[in-house]
């Protein structure tokens, strides 16, 4: 019952928070076992949005040293409510069955 809860309450921010936003922000993070990561961003906006405006960048173990940093310059367009996910090559296959790239 408490998941049934939580589950409820995160629909809800969800619809407040998308009702409030005009920029693309990150939706979902999820790390699990080995290479198993993704990032989800998702378009609260009113319309399309040309993602080659927008890059995401990773640094390593919290650093700050743009050096060791890694970008990828994202490409498409990103429908109104539409998510663009981004995960790494060594994904597994349900993974990389939804991405909408991976990333080496």
């Amino acid at each position: 019952m408490k998941k049934f809860y939580t589950l409820i309450s995160l629909v809800i921010l969800s619809v407040a928070a998308s009702a409030q936003c005009t920029e693309l922000y990150f939706s979902e993070y999820s790390e699990g076992s080995s290479n198993n990561k993704y990032l989800e961003i998702y378009n609260p906006t009113s319309s399309a949005v040309d993602l080659s405006t927008y890059s995401v960048f990773m640094i390593n173990n919290g650093g700050s040293n743009a050096g060791n940093n890694k970008t990828f310059q994202l490409y498409g367009s990103l429908e109104v409510g539409g998510v663009f996910v981004i995960c790494t090559d060594q994904s597994n296959a349900s993974i990389l069955a939804v991405a909408d790239t991976a990333l080496s």
